[in-house]
C-alpha cells in the first residue's frame, strides 16, 4: 500500500468567518486596552494577541500525519512529530463532537496503555469539511488492519468520562449544588 500524508497546509484555508472573529476580538481588546491601560499596553497585549495568532495559524499549516509501515506519525507543526508503531495501537475510531458553532469529527486511536490520541491529519468539521473524510479514515483502518494481527485488536473497556455524557455530567452537578446550597441554607438558619 502506498503511504498516506495528511498535511495541514493541504487541509486550512482562509476562512473569512474566522479572519472576522479574530478581527472583532482585536478591535475589541485595542479599544478596551488603549482607553483604559494605554498606549504602552495596548502594543504589548494587541503586539502578544498577533503573534499568538500567527503561530497558532503556522503550527496548524505545519501539522502532518503520516501512515505507513512503521505506524503513525502524528506532528503538530513542531519538530518530526511522533510515531506510534502498529503494535501499539489497539483501536482506530472517529470521535465526533457537537459543539455551539458547529460539529467536528477527527480520527483518534487507542494505545495499549489505554490512552487516547488524535490524528491531526484525517478530519473533518464546519469550517473545514472534508468530502473525503469517511474514505480517509477507512483507508488508515485498512493499514491498521494489514499490520497488526487480529489479536491485538480490542475495545477497550470504557472510562467513566467516556460513559458519561456532557448532558448527565451537568445534570449530577446541578443536584449536587443545589442539594449543597439548600444544605448550607438549614445548617446556617438550624
Amino acid at each position: 500500500m502506498n503511504e498516506l500524508s495528511f498535511r495541514g497546509k493541504d487541509r486550512y484555508r482562509v476562512s473569512w468567518g474566522g479572519v472576522a472573529a479574530v478581527a472583532a476580538g482585536l478591535v475589541v481588546e485595542a479599544a478596551f486596552t488603549l482607553f483604559r491601560l494605554g498606549f504602552v499596553w495596548f502594543c504589548w497585549l494587541f503586539g502578544g494577541t498577533v503573534v499568538f495568532v500567527a503561530v497558532c495559524v503556522g503550527l496548524a499549516k505545519r501539522s502532518v500525519t503520516t501512515v505507513g509501515a512503521d505506524g503513525i506519525t502524528v506532528g503538530w507543526g513542531l519538530g518530526q512529530g511522533r510515531t506510534y508503531r502498529w503494535h501499539d495501537i489497539r483501536r482506530l475510531y472517529v470521535w465526533q463532537q457537537d459543539a455551539g458553532l458547529g460539529s467536528a469529527s477527527t480520527v483518534r486511536m487507542i494505545l495499549v496503555d489505554g490512552r487516547h490520541r488524535s490524528l491531526t491529519g484525517p478530519a473533518s468539521s464546519t469550517v473545514y469539511p472534508n468530502p473525503d473524510f469517511h474514505s480517509d479514515f477507512r483507508r488508515v483502518v485498512q493499514w491498521w488492519e494489514a499490520s497488526t494481527d487480529p489479536a491485538e485488536r480490542f475495545q477497550p473497556p470504557p472510562k467513566l468520562r467516556h460513559r458519561v455524557s456532557p448532558q448527565v455530567l451537568g445534570l449530577i452537578l446541578g443536584v449536587v449544588i443545589s442539594v449543597a446550597v439548600v444544605l448550607g441554607v438549614v445548617l446556617a438558619h438550624g
